[in-house]
């Protein structure tokens, strides 16, 4: 698996919550129908699911400040997972999620 995080301004988000978007892709195509679940990694609060479109997009509605871990599944693809996500206030913290099948998974092993 393979991500990228940045946070940019959210033009619409609550004063005292952020977002989590981004895309996800497998073998640098889109993947439609993928299946994102963010979970806050402390405190109480329940795994928000959200399924990413024909483009691979996701968005979440507004999340409590903190850190969250984010999974993200398709069919035929290995799952990927990105744990400490930050989400700031104001902000919308973006992810590229490039998922992994079993085969990239041992090349990599290979040249390791």
């Amino acid at each position: 698996m393979s991500s990228r995080t940045v946070s940019i301004p959210a033009a619409s988000a609550a004063p005292a919550h952020g977002r989590v978007g981004g895309v996800g892709t497998a073998q640098g195509e889109p993947q439609l129908g993928a299946i994102v679940v963010v979970t806050p990694e402390l405190g109480p609060g329940n795994p928000l699911r959200l399924v990413t479109d024909s483009r691979g997009v996701f968005a979440s509605s507004p999340l409590a400040d903190g850190f969250y871990s984010v999974r993200v599944r398709v069919a035929g693809f290995l799952p990927a997972f990105e744990p400490r996500v930050h989400v700031v206030s104001g902000h919308i913290t973006l992810l590229k999620v490039e998922l992994g099948s079993i085969f990239s998974s041992i090349d990599r092993l290979r040249r390791g």
